[in-house]
C-alpha cells in the first residue's frame, strides 16, 4: 500500500470495519457495506473479487456477501469484527 492522496486514513479504515460489520436487512445497508469494501480496497485490505461481491449484493440489504464470498471461492477479509451477533 502506498500514502498517497487517495489511500484511506487509519479512522476512515476504521469505519469502513464498522460499515462492513452492519446487520443484514437493514435499509441501506448493502450501499454501506459496498462503500466500506470500496474503501478497504483501496487500502489493499480486500482483493478485487471481494469488492465485485460487495458491488453484486449492494441493493440486496438482505444477501450475506460473506456466502457469496465463500460461494465463489474467495478468502473473506481477516478481520470482520463483530460481524455477526
Amino acid at each position: 500500500m502506498t500514502d498517497g492522496p487517495d489511500t484511506p486514513t487509519k479512522e476512515e479504515i476504521e469505519e469502513a470495519w464498522r460499515l462492513l460489520a452492519l446487520p443484514l436487512g437493514e435499509p441501506w445497508s448493502g450501499r454501506a457495506r459496498y462503500a466500506a469494501a470500496t474503501t478497504l480496497h483501496a487500502a489493499g485490505l480486500i482483493d478485487e473479487g471481494v469488492l465485485e461481491v460487495y458491488r453484486m449484493v449492494s441493493r440486496l440489504d438482505d444477501a450475506d456477501p460473506l456466502a457469496l464470498i465463500g460461494d465463489f471461492g474467495l478468502e473473506a477479509p481477516d478481520v470482520l469484527p463483530d460481524w455477526r451477533p
